[in-house]
């Protein structure tokens, strides 16, 4: 007679390499059934990124410890003078445009609960002024992260009489020098000249307009009470306090009971 042997079902499991001990490191550990290649993919992804405390960072630290990347979401066609923000207030076109339009990410549903739009709704919204584009699939338009083309080059070191500053788009007037320097002439696609030698260990700081652009979206949503557009969302026309938001303050209240006493 004979005996067929008892053998479990194999399963797949993580296993410790030096990929495992690089991560332990970098306070990511392997997810479950993660394999190597994708783990070290995640670790690289980690290297170049910020991990601090701010919104950029913190978001960046909670996408990595549940594996998912932020990734262009809409592709945007913008003139060259042209801004685009989003926050949880929606988002924002405006600077060369006749008027700023605000195109909402949600919408009041009759409970006062935020009833979060399509991405593909969105991106029709801003077709209406600007050639915009849909990368992923369609999904709540709560993914897109707090951002803006409207940034700052900070410190960039010039040299000489003839410089080429590092990014174009140069909104001429804002720039800031740390020394006094003769005088200049500077041009939106980032043409730097003086009139004569300038000092050495000169810097310039300056705002610049980043076109094309994407905006950046992930699925994960991070909304604080100290976002600086967070009160023109909280409440409705009618000055009705938001379902999501009484629920938010009601799980801090139950974290830290010194908020009773606001």
């Amino acid at each position: 007679m004979s005996i067929t042997p008892n053998i479990p079902q194999l399963q797949v499991t993580n296993s410790t390499s030096y990929a495992d001990l690089l991560g332990l490191q970098l306070g990511l550990p392997r997810l479950q059934g993660e394999t190597t290649n994708a783990y070290v993919k995640r670790l690289e992804f980690a290297a170049h990124l910020r991990r601090t405390h701010p919104y950029e960072g913190a978001l960046n630290e909670i996408n990595l410890q549940l594996g998912v990347e932020p990734a262009p979401y809409v592709n945007v066609e913008l003139g060259s003078n042209t801004t685009i923000s989003c926050s949880i207030a929606g988002v924002i076109l405006g600077s060369d445009l006749s008027t700023q339009v605000t195109i909402p990410l949600f919408e009041f549903d009759n409970d006062t609960m935020w009833n979060w739009r399509l991405l593909s709704d969105v991106v029709l919204d801003i077709n209406d002024y600007v050639p915009a584009t849909l990368l992923v699939a369609d999904g709540p338009a709560f993914q897109l992260a707090r951002q803006s083309n409207s940034l700052w080059s900070f410190a960039e070191g010039v040299s000489g009489v003839q410089n080429k500053l590092k990014y174009s788009g140069v909104q001429v007037g804002s720039e800031l020098f740390n020394q006094t320097v003769p005088t200049y002439t500077l041009t939106s696609d980032g043409d730097l000249l003086f009139s004569a030698e300038p000092p050495s260990s000169l810097t310039i700081t300056y705002n610049y307009i980043a076109t094309p652009y994407n905006l950046v979206g992930a699925p994960i949503a991070l909304i604080g009470f100290l976002d600086p557009e967070f009160s023109s969302a909280a409440v409705t026309s009618g000055s009705a306090l938001a379902y999501q938001l009484r629920e938010f303050i009601q799980q801090a209240m139950l974290i830290d009971r010194s908020y009773w006493a606001v």
